[in-house]
């Protein structure tokens, strides 16, 4: 923005002065965070119910993926409060999925059949999945709400996706995952989302994540990569790289002999 030909109050001319303002846009690797204090209750139904849902949050932010400990440590925990997380989706291959939910206190999952953002806090509408299990991990279908009935999602196309949750007092967290319908990986190992699949306004450059392994550690029989960037690939022979679909950091890996890893932007 320029400004020109301007004068004080007082007539004395202003000094030309140019200033430049990044604006936000749609950016991959991007989820809207938006946090309400004060509000007490640990139902889904305080925080819809308040009335300062949903235009007026405390917190206006972003993060990159569905994982509340990324922004809201663990320790100190943070109480009588309600948070949304929103992003679109946009899924690698046509397939049924089940999303996993996981919080503290009560929590919800939507996810729309299109982009639209519309109806996904209408109080009548069934979510995708909810939960009201403080401390589990993620559970196996079958167990409790906290897993979806199976999405069927096509490649390429984006859904609006809405993660609600509130939270009383003690531990605080909130956290989204999902898995094709016959992939093996047991529940309870499962990341949330990767960041890759996500996207929603942002200011881009000023989120840019410098992609490189930031720590490499064994314990259990496994080995942890903590890493950060849109994506890890591995490699057998420092030639040929391919990506680790839906890894998120950290990643956990059974050694099976010589493998090199990188992450990627």
């Amino acid at each position: 923005m320029t400004i020109n030909n301007v004068q004080d109050l007082a007539g004395n001319p202003v000094a030309n002065t140019t200033r430049s303002f990044a604006g936000f846009t749609v950016q991959q690797g991007v989820v809207g965070l938006e946090v309400w204090d004060n509000i007490g209750g640990a139902a889904v139904a305080d925080l819809r119910n308040n009335a300062r849902y949903p235009n007026e949050p405390d917190v206006d932010y972003v993060t990159t993926t569905l994982d509340s400990f990324l922004v809201i440590p663990a320790v100190p925990d943070k109480n009588t409060y309600g948070g949304r997380f929103r992003a679109w989706l946009t899924p690698e291959a046509t397939a049924d999925y089940e999303f996993f939910v996981r919080s503290d206190g009560g929590s919800e999952l939507r996810v729309s059949t299109d982009d639209k953002f519309d109806l996904l806090d209408d109080p009548n509408a069934t979510p995708t999945a909810a939960d009201t299990s403080a401390g589990d991990t993620f559970q196996e279908p079958g167990v409790d709400e906290s897993v979806s009935l199976p999405v069927r999602l096509e490649k390429g196309k984006k859904y609006a996706l809405q993660a609600i949750w509130k939270e009383s007092n003690g531990a605080d967290y909130l956290q989204v995952a999902w898995r094709k319908v016959g992939d093996a990986t047991p529940a309870d190992q499962l990341k949330p989302i990767a960041s890759k699949f996500l996207s929603y306004y942002g200011p881009g450059a000023a989120l840019h994540v410098e992609p490189k392994i930031t720590k490499i550690s064994f314990a259990g029989g496994k080995v942890s990569i903590e890493w950060t960037g849109a994506g890890l690939q591995s490699s057998d022979d420092l030639k040929s790289w391919k990506d680790e679909a839906g890894a998120a950091s950290p990643f956990s890996v059974t050694p099976t002999g010589a493998k090199f890893y990188r992450a990627k932007n």
